[in-house]
């Protein structure tokens, strides 16, 4: 036979179609990766994605993409609250000091606290979650817990950020 398919061994992927009849070739991949075809094998490979299996010419099937782990959601969930937290504080320092200009020191004092419970906020135990929706419901809590503790003044630099 003159019609082969070159493939990987490893996982069976096709990786070229050779017709040694029609054309020369340089460089003849190993034995173990060619598997010999027949003329309808080999006209039908632009039918469809094919690989080899057992030594047969079999319809591609790609491997299933494993689902992300709870740790994998969790890590992803607190890099967008370390995003959204890096806006709240830059806002949080700008009415910080316009309140000191504007000789409002407890406005001012009250971002203090703010800030640290912003910190913590990618800390947030999140051992008890098994799904998406309880670390976003776990991070919608503490994101809750720090705007309940602003003054009225202080609220506004929440506004917009605080989604999941």
């Amino acid at each position: 036979m003159s019609k082969f398919a070159y493939f990987d061994p490893t996982n069976g992927v096709i990786l070229d179609w050779m017709d040694t009849a029609a054309f020369g070739y340089a460089v003849t991949p190993p034995a173990i990766q060619l598997l010999s075809l027949t003329d309808d094998q080999y006209a039908a490979r632009s039918e469809g994605s094919f690989a080899v299996k057992n030594g047969e010419l079999v319809p591609y099937v790609a491997p299933a993409i494993p689902a992300p782990t709870i740790s994998d959601l969790a890590m992803a969930t607190i890099t967008k609250v370390r995003a959204m937290r890096t806006q709240v504080f830059a806002t949080l320092a700008g009415i910080q000091s316009q309140s000191l200009a504007n000789s409002d020191t407890a406005t001012a004092k009250a971002i203090s606290p703010l800030q640290d419970m912003l910190k913590e906020l990618p800390d947030l135990d999140l051992s008890k979650c098994t799904t998406q929706a309880d670390i976003d419901s776990a991070f919608k809590a503490g994101w809750a817990a720090i705007v309940a503790a602003a003054p009225a003044k202080v609220v506004s630099a929440f506004n917009g950020l605080v989604t999941l």
